[in-house]
């Protein structure tokens, strides 16, 4: 779920969970803020707003008040005088966090809280250490009482299988040798040319 804020003249694409750089806000950092100009609310029913949505706010906290980097203005007159002139400029921006997205008093997207290890309740850590018991069993079952895995032994079988197939098709060559039906090769490789 995602909605296109306007605020300092500018649209903005905001999703819970994410950070954006917006034109300087009148908050201090860590205040709540409300933008209430949302001209779109994607999701599984699209809204587009004409030209703003009612009833549908993204809530933010202000995370910081930074400047943007330096933008050089650079003004150069060519004829007669050469005179040169060199300003820079900061904009000023306000970083927010963007925690959730409000519909008519009811959250439709917010953002999820990670989880933390020693938050995990003791039903899932019975479920986790029943799956590891599971994992080492499977394990030793591959393992053999000499030691050796099973697919060393599959591997055994397969060398004694192509064994036999090589000693059949040897014993159909001699015997087409014999016959007569295979074609003698040509002795003369290396020489020359006729």
């Amino acid at each position: 779920m995602f909605a296109v804020l306007k605020t300092g003249g500018k649209q903005y694409i905001a999703s819970p969970g994410e950070f954006i750089s917006v034109e300087k806000l009148d908050a201090k950092t860590g205040d709540k803020f409300l933008f209430n100009e949302i001209l779109f609310l994607g999701g599984d029913p699209v809204q587009i707003g004409k030209p703003f949505l009612e009833g549908v706010v993204v809530e933010g906290e202000i995370l910081d008040q930074i400047k943007a980097d330096k933008v050089i203005h650079f003004v150069k007159r060519r004829r007669k005088h050469g005179s040169k002139r060199t300003k820079g400029h900061r904009q000023r921006l306000t970083v927010v966090s963007i925690t959730r997205i409000i519909k008519d008093g009811v959250v439709i997207a917010s953002e999820e809280p990670d989880l933390a290890v020693d938050e995990i309740s003791d039903e899932n850590a019975e479920m986790l250490s029943a799956a590891n018991q599971d994992a080492e069993s499977m394990a030793q079952d591959d393992v053999n009482h000499d030691g050796q895995s099973a697919t060393g032994d599959e591997a055994h079988e397969d060398d004694n299988v192509t064994e036999a197939l090589e000693s059949e098709n040897r014993d159909e060559v001699d015997d087409a040798d014999q016959s007569g039906e295979l074609e003698p090769a040509d002795e003369d490789l290396g020489g020359e040319q006729k």
